[in-house]
């Protein structure tokens, strides 16, 4: 601590010398300038639709090879972040789900933005799992939802909902690539896959 001295102006003053009006009351702190922090959302608590159908009701399946991804275009309808994946499969699997989200040239799907692996998916129903990112997401944006298994075959349903682009895409793969090089095009209504936050 500082204090001024007629003599020399100023000398340190040693803490032993500290006197109780030096101690500031907590009350009196200043807080008007303190902000509350915001926390980033937990992925996969809403299932509300960013980007996707949630619509499970349809006549034919998608059974998608453990050789194969295949990827669903979409056109998102509201402006915001992705954070969970959501597949729906009328069948179980005996692989784990890899799910990519690419982005979209030209209506076909080009580059990943983001992935996703659900394991042990549920055998009838919704299964969901964390984005590796956050994934903002424009209302008008087309993005491409694609989906490979590690084993087995995957069963999809294919909606009555095709509202969006109405186009699926497959080649083959092993994985997850950085590219999604299209070999044939669909022009046909989407899986029952969406993006939520």
């Amino acid at each position: 601590m500082i204090v001024f001295s007629a003599a020399c102006g100023f000398q340190p003053r040693a803490a032993s010398d500290a006197r109780v009006d030096d101690v500031v009351p907590v009350d009196q702190l200043a807080t008007g300038d303190a902000k509350p922090i915001d926390a980033p959302p937990i992925p996969c608590v809403d299932p509300s639709v960013v980007i996707g159908t949630n619509v499970t009701t349809g006549a034919t399946t998608d059974s998608i090879p453990s050789n194969i991804l295949d990827g669903f275009g979409f056109v998102a309808d509201v402006t915001k972040v992705a954070g969970c994946a959501w597949v729906y499969v009328t069948a179980i699997p005996t692989g784990d789900i890899r799910v990519g989200v690419y982005s979209d040239v030209a209506s076909a799907p080009a580059n990943r933005l983001a992935t996703a692996t659900i394991l042990h998916p549920a055998a009838l129903g919704w299964s969901h799992a964390a984005l590796d990112m956050p994934l903002p997401v424009a209302s008008g944006t087309t993005l491409w939802i694609g989906l490979i298994t590690t084993a087995g075959t995957l069963h999809v349903p294919m909606t009555s909902n095709c509202a969006s682009l109405g186009l699926h895409s497959n080649f083959n793969a092993v994985d997850l690539p950085l590219t999604f090089t299209t070999t044939n095009t669909y022009t046909d209504c989407n899986g029952a896959v969406y993006l939520g936050p």
